[in-house]
């Protein structure tokens, strides 16, 4: 009869230093293994004891024993609870196995399979009321073990643990109907078991893991779970949507079938957006919401007012509205970009909400045609507060430079200052960023403002304006454009020029700046709503006050920026390199 150590031909007087921390009771207890009659139920008492495991991988290993009796012990490696929170069976399960024969290990570990990939596919059982549990946890544990010995390089070798291919396949898909159901079964069931399996802690491998370890494999079913009943409410929805976008595959291989996966996510999240925004959110959680104000203190008072109970429902529906679009931002695609635009243009939303949409527009805009580019001009045009137009008109860079310069140069006859501003500075920022791709000039640029003094505009614009233009590329020739602006007839190109000595300027420019100070020509009029700056003015030194004090003082002519914008900060600026 030959001990384990004989039949991997080693000598018996090694076999300590093979182990060098077993002690000798535990080879005798070995021995004894080998030389007597072992039955089931020895292998299910020693999951428990000490020295079980050395116990078991004995009969696994020595092929003293019949075939039957050697899977058990393997079986009863993959049940034995964890030890110091380590699962030692299946390290130890993996290690002998490793040690067999290619033939011995193929009917080992096919025996095992038959027993095991049942389990791995048992369904969740229980209910919301009474709680859930998942009999296959530890069997799918188990199984993750092996694929990851049978896939995963050992220091930049083989694995650690040959299998076939075809029982490395069984696994993957064993382990994906466990993560996220089968494709034939009903969606409902599906999107409640994943549900229940994310919360469970208590895995070695989670939810996650197993869709990251097997990839397409798993993705390509996950954005199903979105058309369940529950999706409507599901806590899992960004979880969802996180797994399919990060396993974007990194070359070609799969990548058809990611994008599949990605454009049918897009469409679901979509749906699911269309549904909270109407009533299918409220109704679904309004027995929920009824149930818990039951139990808090002033519940039943909301309950009992129908004011205060929608006023609690629309509350509850903009968080939710909240959390979907920091999905629809993640996703992107063609069917989120349709509803987020459709949503921030409808002036009956709330403008928060529409900016919250224009912000998970992020990826979402579709520059194959202009027909999105329209859609956010037009908001930007129409009656949306400014809060809502500045990141439209933030999204329109997501166009080619010249397309969106072009569309950017649309909005500076706005009556809104703001609008014109905000694309303004985009235009001069793309001209920085993407120079000759641009497709514009600083004449160009300059030649789109108002013409008309009583345009509304901004006192700030102007100085920001020429201090972007004179850091432009040398081949826009900003700061000779600026010296050509003080000699324009045109109100805002003649306050560009001067605006850049706000910046800029220094004592021998005073005699250039000298006709401009007496001009009374009028800076524009409105309404202190608009914010337009001209009738809080500059801040120039009080007369008569202490020094650093100052006083604001009005615009109201071209000559009254000079003196109280421009020729104070020349001032502070000769005064300051003096120190130095």
């Amino acid at each position: 009869m030959r001990t384990t150590e004989q039949r991997r031909g080693k000598p018996l007087h090694t076999r300590g230093l093979a182990r060098p921390l077993l002690g000798a009771a535990v080879l005798l207890g070995a021995f004894v293994v080998a030389g007597c009659r072992v039955s089931n139920d020895d292998l299910k008492r020693w999951e428990s004891t000490e020295h079980g495991p050395d116990k078991l991988a004995a009969v696994l290993t020595h092929d003293k024993y019949e075939k039957g009796m050697r899977i058990e012990a393997a079986w009863s490696l993959v049940e034995m609870k964890k030890r110091g929170g380590q699962a030692v069976g299946m390290v130890r399960l993996i290690e002998e196995l490793a040690t067999l024969s290619p033939k011995e290990r193929k009917e080992i570990v096919d025996g095992l399979w038959k027993k095991l990939e049942p389990t791995v596919r048992s369904p969740i059982e229980g209910s919301a009321a009474t709680g859930w549990k998942d009999p296959a946890a530890l069997y799918k544990d188990a199984t993750a073990s092996l694929l990851i010995a049978a896939t995963d390089s050992v220091g930049g070798g083989p694995p650690k643990l040959e299998l076939d291919s075809a029982t490395v396949d069984s696994m993957r898909g064993a382990l994906a109907d466990w993560a996220v159901g089968k494709e034939s079964e009903p969606v409902d069931k599906r999107l409640q078991s994943f549900e229940v399996r994310m919360e469970n802690s208590g895995q070695q491998y989670g939810v996650e893991q197993v869709i990251r370890r097997l990839g397409p494999t798993a993705v390509k079913r996950l954005p199903a779970l979105l058309t369940a009943k529950d999706a409507i409410k599901s806590q899992r929805v960004e979880a969802i949507a996180r797994l399919v976008m990060d396993l974007k595959p990194t070359d070609n291989t799969g990548k058809a079938d990611w994008q599949k996966a990605a454009d049918e996510l897009s469409t679901n999240v979509a749906k699911l957006f269309d549904a909270t925004v109407g009533n299918g959110y409220i109704e679904a959680m309004t027995p929920e919401i009824t149930s818990e104000l039951k139990k808090t203190s002033g519940g039943e008072e909301v309950l009992k007012d129908p004011n205060k109970m929608k006023l609690y429902l629309d509350v509850t529906r903009a968080d939710r509205l909240t959390y979907l679009f920091g999905v629809m931002k993640a996703v992107g695609g063609k069917a989120i970009g349709q509803r987020l635009l459709a949503f921030a243009a409808d002036d009956n939303q709330k403008p928060e909400s529409r900016t919250f949409a224009l912000i998970a527009l992020d990826k979402a805009v579709d520059t194959s045609n202009d027909s999105d580019l329209k859609a956010l001009l037009a908001i930007a045009k129409g009656k949306a507060p400014n809060d809502v137009k500045s990141p439209a008109l933030a999204r329109i860079r997501n166009y080619p430079a010249a397309d969106a310069v072009k569309g950017l140069y649309q909005l500076f006859e706005s009556d809104n200052w703001h609008v014109r501003f905000t694309a303004a500075m985009a235009v001069l920022d793309i001209m920085k960023t993407d120079k000759e791709k641009s497709g514009t000039s600083v004449k160009e640029f300059l030649d789109k403002l108002p013409a008309k003094s009583d345009a509304h505009t901004g006192l700030g614009e102007f100085h920001s304006y020429a201090k972007a233009i004179a850091a432009l590329p040398d081949p826009f020739k900003g700061k000779e454009a600026l010296t050509d602006a003080l000699a324009s007839p045109k109100f805002s190109t003649l306050m560009t020029g001067i605006g850049y000595f706000v910046e800029a300027g220094k004592p021998g420019d005073v005699p250039t700046l000298a006709k401009l100070a007496a001009s009374k020509d009028p800076v524009p009029k409105c309404a202190t709503e608009d914010e337009c700056g001209w009738d809080r003015g500059c801040d120039v030194p009080k007369a008569g006050g202490k020094a650093g004090e100052t006083e604001s003082k009005p615009i109201v002519t071209v000559g009254d920026y000079v003196n109280y914008c421009v020729y104070p900060q020349i001032d502070l600026r000769s005064k300051s390199s003096d120190k130095k």
